[in-house]
């Protein structure tokens, strides 16, 4: 049987983290004197990072912030939330068995997200997901002038599987022409033969 690597986005593909990263905005929107967003309204917000979760946010508010306040709430945002990353995060319906479906078919699994690695380790330790990852990769392992459209980050993950050919075959999120494998795992993932 060969070995594959399975390597999967983190933040709304592994874990629900919606209600932490937008409680989390609150908490500074509150600070600042705006209006707390609900959390459905919120959704929509994330993807990209949390600077843009925090731009799209101040946005829908009418409010524009230059970029140095930016960084400034960028560095607050991530220290409360390191404190609160868990709170209400939780994995999705249906992941823990599927990982375990795959596992035992000898798949090998890794996490390459835009969250920062730190929180990412932070988070799944929190849920105690963490050892089910041979790697768990973020925007600073090497994300800084690559964005998602290049397949180049998540390289050295692929190479974690002994089987893994110098030119992996992999499937960017939301190829599959289903959606979904037939056990029901996650649709956003790499996968390396």
């Amino acid at each position: 049987m060969t070995t594959r690597t399975i390597v999967f986005d983190l933040d709304g593909t592994l874990v629900d983290t919606a209600p932490d990263l937008i409680d989390s905005l609150n908490v500074l929107f509150a600070r600042e004197g705006l209006t707390p967003i609900a959390i459905d309204q919120g959704r929509v917000l994330i993807g990209g990072g949390v600077k843009r979760l925090i731009e799209r946010g101040l946005s829908l508010q009418g409010r524009i912030f230059k970029p140095a306040d930016i960084d400034d709430l960028f560095r607050d945002y991530v220290a409360y939330y390191a404190e609160h990353i868990a709170d209400r995060s939780r994995a999705f319906p249906g992941v823990e068995s599927a990982l375990d479906t795959l596992a035992r078919r000898g798949d090998r699994f890794a996490v390459c997200t835009n969250k920062l690695a730190w929180l990412s380790v932070r988070l799944l330790d929190a849920l105690g997901l963490s050892p089910r990852f041979a790697a768990i990769c973020g925007q600073d392992t090497w994300w800084a002038t690559r964005g998602r459209t290049s397949w180049r980050p998540v390289r050295p993950a692929f190479r974690l599987s002994p089987s893994t050919s110098a030119t992996p075959k992999y499937r960017w999120p939301h190829s599959s022409p289903t959606g979904s494998s037939a056990i029901s795992t996650p649709s956003r993932g790499w996968f390396a033969s």
